[in-house]
């Protein structure tokens, strides 16, 4: 038998590096013959030696044989039969110039050629094609961390470098009527558009700020302007009020049906309220204008608006995203899909102005109404204090109950007398304070009426969150280098259910090296149980198997 040793072999038997015993080069190599032929070697000529399982060799030195003990790894050929077994290299012995070495079998290299998996469960692998199989990976061995802020990227691309924004209103035309009358009244969703002059041509996407001040004006002519509705004059008030981006794909097309607004002086520009043409109208779904395909990308985490944003889960494939709208006579919405998650994002375009044209009577019953809520919060807290002082004069009387029994030979007639007279102060604390809380509410509801200008108040973030439209949430990591690293040495945390996968990987698609774990694996093969066995713990450990030999030093 021919036997060769190997120094400073990579190998040992913890086995948490392997090479491909798979596949086979055009040379009919394996990674493994690759690799070991790289090493510096001794052959050495002996008789049939081989133990399996472990066993010792003893051979006589030669004075060239130089640094014996760096000798770590041994291959056993029979050169008749080609039968070859590799082996650890366990303990060298040496006694005047005959050396015994002892070794202990290789279970990988001997065996794993002749070893099959199926349905084994793959929980962590650094690479995402094998072969015909496609892995996906679900998290990272190690997570991004940084103290930096987060970068926002559009999701959408805009076709100008600021967002430009269609105005869609909720408005209620109506006619004034008499004192106890029902006024004639409609509902709708319009958006506004505009043109100039003895121009064919609307104009329904603006930039965010001038949308804002044409909304102000509209808002601030609904009390004492009317527009012509169907051939009749209409009062209007505006409800609510949405920026959508013209990267949403929505098309707004005005048409005949257009009802002036206004004109703004000097400028000979005229703004109307639209209704949705029929094609917007006519849809009883969600319509999707825009899907994008997101990139897996750890970084990534989030996808929404820049005040309210929602959880990507990467799970190693594309995440498409949609962005829809559903409309109607009477109702405008903004929806935005991904990952089974359908979020209605109307609210965080909506520009909210709660107090509109309103009166100074209106706005002292809020203010007044404001003012008894907490008045009455304050007023129960103090009940809640009597009711608690109550009880511990109760207490206090039970413990008096005992001496009044001895006194008097009749405890419960004394108790009664007590408690009755308990409860009647209690009760008159509870009065003091009702009347106190009337008072109050009276001084409240007639202090004398103050007046203010008509005005809007707002209470949103439209202009912002329409300016940025849909974002995607990027982290920006201060150990971007480890975290790469950590996926180049231990791989991506996985979940897959895999047959044969070692045999399927070719070097091309797993490149220089890979890293598995297995949480479960069925094998068989050319072995005992006792081989098997070993098989799996080394699947269950983890292990880098490399493909290519030539990387190792890199």
């Amino acid at each position: 038998m021919l036997i060769t040793l190997y120094k400073n072999c990579i190998l040992t038997d913890s086995y948490s590096e392997v090479f491909d015993v798979f596949h086979k080069d055009s040379n009919d190599k394996t990674a493994l013959e690759r690799y070991l032929a790289t090493l510096e070697h001794k052959d050495i000529t002996a008789g049939d030696v081989y133990v399996t399982g472990s066993g010792k060799i003893p051979f006589t030195l030669n004075s060239e044989d130089g640094v014996f003990y760096q000798y770590n790894y041994m291959r056993i050929l029979n050169e008749v039969t080609g039968f070859a077994r590799y082996c650890f290299i366990d303990a060298i012995a040496v006694v005047s110039n005959t050396a015994v070495v002892s070794y202990i079998e290789d279970i990988w290299s001997n065996y794993a050629e002749t070893m099959h998996m199926r349905k084994s469960l793959l929980t962590r692998s650094r690479i995402l094609n094998y072969g015909t199989w496609q892995v996906p990976f679900y998290s990272q061995g190690m997570e991004y961390q940084g103290n930096n802020q987060i970068s926002f990227v559009d999701l959408l691309d805009r076709v100008e470098d600021y967002q430009q924004v269609a105005i869609v209103l909720q408005i209620q035309l109506y006619k004034l009527s008499q004192a106890g009358t029902v006024s004639e009244r409609e509902i709708f969703e319009f958006f506004v558009t505009s043109k100039i002059q003895h121009q064919d041509n609307f104009i329904t996407y603006r930039p965010v700020q001038s949308a804002m001040e044409i909304l102000f004006d509209i808002i601030a002519k609904s009390s004492d302007t009317k527009v012509t509705w169907n051939g009749e004059e209409w009062n209007y008030e505006v409800y609510n009020a949405t920026f959508v981006p013209d990267t949403f794909n929505i098309s707004f097309v005005a048409g005949s049906t257009a009802t002036e607004i206004f004109t703004v002086t000097g400028t000979n520009v005229t703004f109307y309220f639209a209704p949705f043409a029929d094609s917007v109208l006519g849809n009883t779904e969600i319509q999707y204008t825009v899907s994008r395909q997101l990139a897996p990308n750890f970084k990534h985490f989030k996808i929404g608006t820049i005040v309210n944003a929602f959880d990507i889960t990467q799970n190693g494939t594309a995440v498409e995203v949609k962005v829809g709208y559903f409309a109607s006579k009477t109702d405008f919405a903004m929806y935005l899909s991904f990952q089974n998650q359908l979020i209605d994002i109307t609210r965080d375009f909506m520009v909210e102005f709660p107090i509109t044209v309103q009166s100074a009577d209106v706005t002292q019953q809020q203010a007044t109404a404001r003012e008894v809520a907490n008045l009455n919060a304050k007023l129960g807290i103090a009940a809640g204090g009597m009711k608690v002082a109550e009880g511990i004069m109760h207490v206090g009387t039970g413990v008096g109950q005992i001496g009044l029994g001895v006194a008097t030979g009749s405890p419960s007639l004394a108790m009664k007398g007590l408690n009755s007279t308990v409860g009647a102060i209690s009760e008159i604390g509870t009065g003091a304070m009702n009347i106190v809380s009337q008072k109050k509410q009276l001084e409240v509801a007639n202090r004398a009426l103050y007046t203010t200008n008509k005005g809007t108040k707002l209470v949103s973030n439209a202009a912002l969150v329409a300016n940025y439209g849909i974002v995607v949430y990027e982290i920006v990591p201060d150990n971007e280098t480890e975290v790469q690293a950590n996926i180049n040495n231990t791989g991506y945390v996985c979940n897959e259910i895999v047959d044969d996968i070692l045999r399927d990987i070719t070097t091309g698609t797993a490149n220089k090296y890979n890293v598995m774990s297995f949480d479960y694996v069925n094998i068989y093969g050319k072995f005992t149980q006792r081989i098997a066995s070993v098989l799996r713990d080394i699947l269950y450990g983890g292990f880098k198997i490399w493909y290519d030999e030539t990387a190792i030093n890199e």
